[in-house]
């Protein structure tokens, strides 16, 4: 995977950031748990319904509710979060997105193969194989949370999770952190011409009718999903 990344974001980037932040009149968790997702949601975005997008959790403390509608509940580009200082209080190492842009971006559930023996926290791992969404999960809380929360090897964060390997953990954090160091920033590639679409991800807020803070989650599919294509410029 390339570790490269452009100081400027492309055109089409830039148009799908300036959407937010924005409200989305509908938000709702519809599948859970899949080898090559850990949930999916359906959301109106813009007057249009869309369905079936690879999701994440970022906070592991906070509940949410499978086919529950959240309405009203306020989306942002994950470069909103990381920039503005009235959102940073909403998880734990907010600078963090900038890690998980990149993993979106080059690391797929159920396609990528983690290789080699990983050492991580003074352990070494030798059993790596495909990653899956429950292994991506795991190490979104490990790194996002706060320091000792969810990120020590033997007791991740994993009780709403599949089998998580270890290795496969190891192998993204050392990865991840190699072509994103921590404290520094990432810009999405568009890599078009490559055949592959960007991802931005949008960190949403759901709103609970009750007022009570509820699990924020990361949509993290491309952003010609939603009706915004790149070009391949060569």
């Amino acid at each position: 995977v390339s570790t490269r990344s452009p100081t400027k974001f492309a055109t089409c980037i830039i148009i799908f950031i300036l959407i937010f932040p924005i409200t989305l009149p509908k938000f709702e968790i519809t599948s859970f748990n899949d080898t090559n997702y850990y949930f999916q949601s359906s959301v109106i975005f813009n007057n249009n319904t869309y369905t079936n997008l690879t999701s994440h959790c970022v906070g592991y403390f906070e509940e949410i509710q499978i086919d529950q509608v959240y309405n009203d509940s306020l989306a942002y580009s994950y470069t909103t979060v990381v920039s503005n200082p009235d959102l940073q209080g909403v998880v734990g190492q907010y600078y963090r997105f900038h890690q998980i842009a990149w993993l979106v971006n080059n690391i797929f559930a159920g396609q990528s193969i983690a290789t080699g023996d990983q050492t991580y926290q003074g352990q070494t791992f030798t059993d790596c194989s495909t990653i899956t969404s429950s292994d991506i999960q795991a190490f979104i809380w490990a790194i996002i949370e706060n320091p000792g929360e969810c990120d020590n090897i033997d007791s991740l964060c994993t009780d709403t999770l599949g089998f998580v390997n270890k290795c496969n953990v190891a192998y993204l954090y050392n990865t991840v952190f190699a072509a994103v160091p921590d404290g520094s920033t990432y810009t999405v590639v568009d890599k078009s011409c490559q055949g592959i679409a960007p991802v931005v991800p949008v960190v949403v807020l759901p709103q609970a009718y009750t007022g009570k803070r509820v699990q924020i989650i990361i949509i993290v599919v491309a952003i010609v999903i939603f009706g915004i294509p790149c070009e391949c410029i060569q």
